[in-house]
């Protein structure tokens, strides 16, 4: 593996480098992962941000094992925050457990965005179905496009 540290395309691609250099270095010696398929820096939850036509951003968050009482949702400004936790056993269950193997994670998380544009936090609309998170949130009045009448 070598590092090139004199790129200047990409400010951050040595540190990636350097990133899939160490988690080749640990995951290869723990018997107990397998990464195969994931990428450096998979986070959780898996998120996508788009647009819909009619000015309505939309943040599907894959969430599986996380229960709508364990989620927390918050805007300030342009960020969007998701957080929660994820509980897959309890202590009593994994008192009498030996993994072989363990690869679903539990835990606290915890992921913020800037959104693209200022959104009006009072139609905000959020549904957790079947371990996805759909985040509905209409642009701010501020932030739609407005036709100036020229005199």
């Amino acid at each position: 593996m070598r590092l090139d540290v004199g790129r200047f395309g990409d400010s951050f691609e040595a540190m990636r480098d350097l990133q899939r250099f160490l988690d080749r270095a640990w995951w290869d010696r723990n018997p107990f992962y397998d990464r195969r398929g994931l990428s450096a820096g998979d986070v959780f939850p898996a998120v996508n941000v788009f647009e819909e036509k009619d000015d309505r951003l939309v943040v599907m968050a894959e969430l599986p094992g996380v229960s709508k009482e364990r989620l927390e949702i918050q805007i300030r400004g342009d960020v969007l925050t998701i957080e929660g936790e994820r509980a897959l056993y309890t202590e009593d269950e994994t008192k009498n457990m030996r993994f072989y193997r363990r690869e679903r994670d539990a835990g606290a998380f915890n992921r913020s965005f800037q959104l693209p544009y200022p959104v009006d936090p009072s139609t905000v609309k959020a549904q957790l179905e079947q371990g996805v998170l759909k985040i509905e949130l209409e642009k701010a009045p501020e932030a739609r496009a407005r036709r100036v009448a020229v005199s």
